[in-house]
């Protein structure tokens, strides 16, 4: 049976743990997994994969839909609207994609 190749070594997990505080603010975080790609040879991709399987990894924040956010919906009755057309003739629109119908309302 082959042997596994081990990808980080108990130094390498201990420089994670050293250099990576869960507690920064995201710019931070994002340099130190630049930082500690650089140092230890790997790609940011995998320090997060490493950094989420020890368990100490955040996430960033994702950006709240709510209030900022139009719904597809709405944006496709604007379009019929502006192009002069019942709502009904372009119902299928929403179906695409949020920023194509944006562009598609912009271009218009």
């Amino acid at each position: 049976m082959p042997e596994k190749t081990v990808n980080y070594t108990p130094e390498m997990v201990a420089r994670l743990h050293e250099v990576y505080n869960g507690e920064a603010t995201e710019v931070e975080r994002d340099e130190q997994i630049g930082t500690l790609a650089e140092e230890l040879g790997k790609s940011p991709a995998s320090i997060r994969a490493k950094l989420t399987h020890e368990g100490i990894y955040v996430p960033k924040a994702k950006a709240p839909a709510g209030k900022g956010s139009v719904r597809k919906a709405t944006l496709v009755r604007a379009i019929a609207e502006k192009m002069e057309v019942a709502e009904e003739v372009m119902e299928s629109l929403e179906k695409a994609n949020k920023n194509v119908l944006i562009r598609l309302y912009n271009a218009l």
